[in-house]
């Protein structure tokens, strides 16, 4: 309880003051960073189905291909003891579940980019080396669907730099630096890094940012049907029924994430998403 305290007090809420409704516009491009297949449909399952009935480009770049969870490993292939090959084995069907979960939510899946870095090993990239170019090595090397020297700070900056550069997008969504899932915090904590290239290279405003949040006590029956006052930099995105029945069909597609241990992903979804606006470049439209 005290930790959910402290995150609100840290984000500065401002209780007592409701969250705006976050406006899409027609023919926006959307990129969406992910650190794991399932996260995009979590937080942005709704966003993703309302973008593509006005026309928006979206695409959704997922960081890991999530896999490095044993009870995951051991429910896909059956391995009581998975070695490298069943996580290898788990990486490749996470991946099959992200393009069919995509598809129900009526993206293409030629807009989906798996970056492949190590599950799990998100925070080790950036704390550990920081944005050195040394890479680390993971104790299951074989895991990740990327060569082992690719795994260092300034790799991933660079291939999320690329994405962003190469979609061009008015908006983009990742997730919030407070997650309390250090694949989360650490994706986010690239951000400034990924800004300041794109500021170096003159390439004009950096797009509209936004965080979301998956991970933190109390979330999400914080947001649970729109009764949460939020207050400033927070954005709520309502759902139709119709959106949300996609959105939890969606979600459904990740059948590996439905195991005995840890939290079940169903009980993430709500009536509406929240998205923190990040104090950048350009002004939210209204």
């Amino acid at each position: 309880m005290r930790s959910f305290v402290a995150w609100l007090v840290v984000c500065g809420l401002g209780l007592g003051v409701g969250p705006d409704t976050l406006r899409l516009a027609p023919y926006e491009r959307i990129l969406i960073i992910a650190p794991h297949p399932d996260d995009e449909v979590i937080a942005c399952g709704g966003l993703i189905q309302q973008a593509l009935a006005l026309g928006d480009s979206v695409w959704v770049v997922y960081v890991t291909s999530g896999d490095g969870s044993w009870p995951s490993a051991w429910r896909v292939t059956g391995n009581l003891l998975p070695g490298p090959k069943d996580y290898l084995e788990l990486g490749r069907f996470r991946r099959e579940e992200a393009k069919a979960g995509a598809q129900k939510l009526g993206l293409d899946t030629t807009q989906l980019v798996f970056l492949g870095y190590p599950d799990a090993h998100l925070a080790r990239i950036w704390l550990q080396v920081g944005l050195d170019t040394t890479p680390i090595r993971t104790r299951n090397e074989e895991r990740g669907t990327r060569n082992e020297e690719r795994y260092s700070g300034a790799s991933v900056v660079a291939d999320l730099y690329e994405q962003v550069v190469r979609c061009q997008p008015d908006r983009l969504f990742l997730p919030h630096p407070l997650d309390s899932h250090s694949d989360h915090w650490a994706t986010a904590a690239l951000l400034p890094a990924i800004r300041d290239d794109w500021r170096q290279a003159q390439l004009g405003e950096f797009p509209l940012t936004y965080y979301y949040l998956v991970h933190q006590p109390g979330y999400p029956g914080l947001r649970a049907g729109h009764k949460a006052e939020l207050g400033r930099h927070w954005y709520v995105l309502p759902l139709a029924d119709t959106e949300l029945a996609m959105k939890q069909t969606a979600l459904l597609c990740h059948w590996s994430q439905f195991t005995l241990w840890g939290p079940d992903p169903r009980n993430y979804l709500t009536d509406s998403e929240f998205f923190w606006l990040v104090v950048c470049d350009s002004a939210p439209p209204r």
